[in-house]
Parts: structure tokens; sequence; C-alpha cells
């Protein structure tokens, strides 16, 4: 369907003027950590979704970011390429430094890549978020997830990208904890102030 939407854009001369978004709100685990569906944790497979944005003559084909981003910057970077007025009207900031050769992206903001998920009422008992909230952050190479019973979680992404090695009580991970707290409450706190508890995610 996509790619027929593309093509009737195409064949009305209008796809080389139009923005192109393609993404999804959430992954979905299938297995990977005892559970399936998504709603239930924090883990990559449930938060990784696709990112792909088409702009021609605003965006360079076949640009690539590596990075973890958040689509919580969607909106300020949509209403950048579009130069739909003050993109701090909206909370989020544009993404469209990272793929700008003339962008000094250390002037750059770069918003917290956070997730939440809100106790599940119906879900199995065995799920993680049965236990209360859960929180998360990426910080660098690392993901901590918060659980609502308190208990911490910290995994290296990069070197164990599915997350099957937790570094939390080992003598690396606790020197990652402190910094990846204070991380994770600024996140929520700014977070909180900017958007209805009830529609964060």
């Amino acid at each position: 369907q996509l790619g027929a939407l593309l093509d009737q854009l195409e064949r009305r001369g209008l796809l080389s003027n139009t923005l192109v978004v393609v993404t999804s709100d959430h992954g979905e685990e299938f297995g990977e950590h005892g559970w399936v569906n998504h709603g239930n944790g924090l883990y990559l497979p449930a938060l990784r979704v696709p990112l792909v944005i088409s702009f021609p003559g605003h965006i360079p084909e076949g640009a690539v970011v590596e990075d973890p981003i958040t689509l919580r910057d969607l909106p300020a970077t949509v209403l950048d390429l579009v130069a739909a007025g003050n993109q701090k009207s909206i909370p989020g900031n544009s993404l469209s430094w990272r793929w700008s050769p003339l962008a000094d992206s250390t002037r750059m903001t770069v918003s917290p890549v956070l997730s939440e998920v809100r106790s599940a009422r119906n879900g199995p008992s065995w799920y993680a978020v049965a236990r209360g909230d859960m929180q998360s952050i990426v910080i660098q190479r690392h993901h901590y997830i918060r659980n609502g019973d308190g208990r911490e979680e910290l995994f290296d992404i990069v070197a164990d990208p599915w997350e099957t090695v937790d570094l939390a009580k080992t003598q690396t991970g606790k020197g990652m904890l402190v910094s990846a707290r204070a991380a994770l409450d600024s996140a929520t706190r700014s977070s909180a102030r900017k958007v209805p508890t009830d529609k964060t995610h």
C-alpha cells in the first residue's frame, strides 16, 4: 500500500515536492525476553521502530543516522523541514542537523531517548510491567531500565543488542548506574513539565 501511494504521487508529479515519513508507534516482542506483543516491558524489541524520511532537495539521499533518536523529535523535524514556523512551540528538537553538513552538532540540542510504560491492569502477572510503572533511557551505548519494583537493569546495546547480559550487578555496570539514574530522573522531570502525564510514552 505504501508503494501504491508513492507510485501515485510520482505519477501526479508530486513526489519530488512531498515530505514522506515512515515510522511506527512501537515495536514488538516475539519471545526474546519471555513474552510477546508490546506494552509489557521496555526491552529494545518493543521500543525500536523504523524511521525513514524522504524529502528531495532537503535531505541527502542515503543519509543514515546511527545514534539512537526519539520520535518525540519528529513533529519538530517536520515543521523545520517544511519551514512551518517556530519548532519551539512543541516539545522536541529538529533532527535536521544530523544530516546537514553545515550544522555544528556541538551547538544542537539532543533529546533524551526516554521510554515509559504504565502498569498493566489486565496483563499476566509475570509481565515486567505488572510490578508497576517502568521507565528507561538510552545513554550512548547503554540502555538503563528501572522496573516498577525498583529493580534496575543495564545493557550494552552495542555489544549486546538483544539485551541478554544484565550489567547492573557487575563492577562495570555499577559505575554506570549512578549517571544512568541521574539521566533518567532529569529526563522524566523535564518530560513531566512539557507533556501531560496521561500522554507520555
